[in-house]
């Protein structure tokens, strides 16, 4: 007879989830998930941005499966991959904080002048060039103060690509502000 999934040792989970096998994959993100929370919220996190480090994790860990070279160290490997994907949502939140905050100084520094305005019309520029989705999701976090499950219900888009779509957003509106693209 054959074994359920969840009955399966890590090694035996992982050789199915290596052979594709999804009821194998679900039951080792089962197995796994309270651990990659309690990772992500142990750094910080709030829930939005640990749901985002949540689902880093686990791309990184399916993607990397198979150069796990141990299966005795699954648990400690997960937990590193868990580690390090907080970390990297933590940098990432960090440099969104220091631009948004060196913008607030600019305008707050220019007062009401019209550098002010040119610079509001800059961006809002950019924006309409940079289009698309990019654009909504911009506009949605920054102008509206959208959160994450704000958004999602607004796009459609799954809560863990949020994040990593805001940057890839963020660096092409960097680089028309900065006249790297067209």
């Amino acid at each position: 007879m054959l074994t359920s999934p969840s009955e399966l040792s890590d090694a035996d989970l992982v050789a199915r989830c290596l052979e594709e096998d999804a009821r194998a994959w679900e039951v080792l993100v089962r197995r796994y998930r309270r651990l990659v929370w309690s990772i992500a919220l142990g750094r910080g996190l709030q829930e939005d941005d640990a749901g985002e480090a949540f689902q880093r994790t686990w791309v990184t860990v399916h993607r990397s499966l198979g150069s796990l070279r141990s299966v005795d160290r699954l648990t400690s490997w997960i937990a590193a991959v868990a580690r390090s994907q907080a970390s990297r949502v933590i940098r990432s939140k960090s440099l969104d904080r220091r631009v948004a905050k060196e913008l607030e100084e600019r305008a707050r520094a220019a007062g009401d002048s019209a550098d002010a305005a040119e610079e509001f019309q800059d961006v809002a520029g950019a924006l309409d060039r940079l289009g698309g989705k990019c654009r909504d999701l911009l506009k949605l976090l920054y102008w509206e103060d959208a959160s994450y499950d704000d958004v999602t219900r607004a796009t459609g888009m799954a809560a863990g690509s949020v994040g990593p779509t805001r940057a890839r957003c963020l660096a092409k509106l960097r680089a028309l502000m900065e006249g790297d693209a067209p």
